[in-house]
C-alpha cells in the first residue's frame, strides 16, 4: 500500500508530536490547511519529538527482577498487597466523593465510531483518570496512585518502549449485579492495538468469594471474545481483593469479570507504546481521511470522547 507523501509526512509529524493532546489535536485540524501548516509541517521530527527516556522514573522499582520474568513467561502477573490498607482507603473515599459529584458515567464498549452501551455485556461505571485530566478535583491518594504506576511503566519499559502520554486509566465501579463479559483489550483494526500491557489495581475491602463473586478470569484457551468449537474451558479465576495488582499481555488474555454480589471497585488501565506512522496507515486502508480520524481517535483514547480538551 502506498502513502501520497504529503499525508505521510503529516501522519509521522503528528505522531511525534503526540506527547502534548492539544497541541496534537490543533495541528490535525490545521492539516488540513496546507498553506498555512507547510512551515510547520517542514520541521525535522526529531526536532519536536521529546525523548520518551528523559522522562523516565527514576525512583524505587515496584516489580522485582523475578516478577518481570514470570511476566514474560507467563504473559501474566499477580502481585498481592501491591499498595497498602492506607491508600486503598483513600482511593475508595476519592471514587465515592467522584460518584456523588457525577463524574463516574455508564460504561460503554468498543473504540472509536463503535464506542456504545450493551448491558448485555456490561454492567459497571467508569470515571477516566490521568495526570492531565485537570477537570477532576485534587485528590492526594490519587496523586500518589500515579506515581506508583509511573513506576511501574517504567519497570515494564524493560521489554518495549511505553508512552506516557498514552496510558490509559480509569476508575471501573460495578454495582451489585454488575459484570463485564469476556472480551480483549486490543483488536486488530482499532486504535486498541497500542495497548501493550493491562493493569488492575483492586480496591475492595473484607472480599469474600465465596458469597461476593466478581472474580476476574483469564482465559488460556485460543480464542477471542468466545470459546472456540470443541476446545474446552481453559482459565484462571482471581479474587477481586484489596491491594492486589493484575497485569497480563493485552493482546493475549482475553478477560471477563463475573457477576459480583456487592460493589466492586478497581483501578483499571492500559500501557501503551508508542504510535507510529505505520499503525495509522495500516488502520486507515489508504485513505487519507480515515488517516486522520484515526489520529484524532488515538490523540483522544485515554480521556474518553472530548475529555482531553477541556
Amino acid at each position: 500500500m502506498t502513502i501520497p507523501s504529503q499525508y505521510a509526512r503529516f501522519i509521522t509529524t503528528m505522531v511525534a508530536r503526540s506527547y502534548d493532546r492539544r497541541l496534537h489535536l490543533s495541528a490535525l485540524l490545521l492539516g488540513f490547511f496546507p498553506t498555512i501548516s507547510k512551515a510547520w509541517l517542514s520541521q525535522p521530527i526529531a526536532h519536536v519529538r521529546r525523548s520518551t527516556t528523559q522522562r523516565l522514573a527514576t525512583t524505587t522499582p515496584c516489580l522485582s527482577g523475578e516478577q518481570l520474568q514470570e511476566l514474560k513467561e507467563n504473559k501474566y502477573l499477580i502481585v498481592p498487597a501491591f499498595i497498602p490498607e492506607s491508600l486503598q482507603q483513600s482511593l475508595r473515599q476519592d471514587v465515592e466523593q467522584l460518584r456523588s459529584q457525577n463524574y463516574f458515567k455508564v460504561a460503554k464498549i468498543g473504540q472509536d465510531l463503535t464506542n456504545m452501551l450493551n448491558t448485555k455485556i456490561r454492567v459497571a461505571e467508569t470515571c477516566f483518570l490521568g495526570k492531565s485530566k485537570k477537570d477532576l478535583p485534587q485528590h492526594a491518594g490519587r496523586q500518589e496512585l500515579y506515581e506508583r504506576l509511573d513506576r511501574l511503566r517504567t519497570d515494564l519499559g524493560v521489554f518495549g518502549p511505553l508512552d506516557d502520554d498514552l496510558t490509559e486509566l480509569l476508575y471501573a465501579y460495578y454495582p451489585q449485579g454488575g459484570f463485564y463479559r469476556r472480551h480483549r483489550d486490543a483488536i486488530p483494526g482499532s486504535a486498541s492495538v497500542l495497548r501493550t500491557y493491562s493493569m488492575l489495581l483492586y480496591l475492595n475491602k473484607d472480599w469474600n468469594s465465596v458469597k461476593d463473586a466478581g472474580q476476574l478470569r483469564l482465559h488460556f484457551d485460543s480464542g477471542g471474545d468466545e470459546l472456540p468449537p470443541g476446545e474446552s474451558p481453559f482459565y484462571k479465576d482471581v479474587d477481586p481483593e484489596g491491594g492486589t495488582l493484575v497485569i497480563f499481555q493485552s493482546d493475549a488474555i482475553p478477560h471477563e469479570v463475573l457477576d459480583t454480589q456487592k460493589k466492586r471497585i478497581a483501578v483499571v488501565g492500559w500501557f501503551n507504546r508508542p504510535m507510529s506512522a505505520s499503525d495509522i496507515a495500516t488502520l486507515s486502508e489508504g485513505s487519507p481521511m480515515k488517516m486522520v480520524l484515526l489520529s484524532i481517535s488515538a490523540a483522544l483514547m485515554t480521556a474518553g470522547i472530548l475529555g482531553l480538551v477541556t
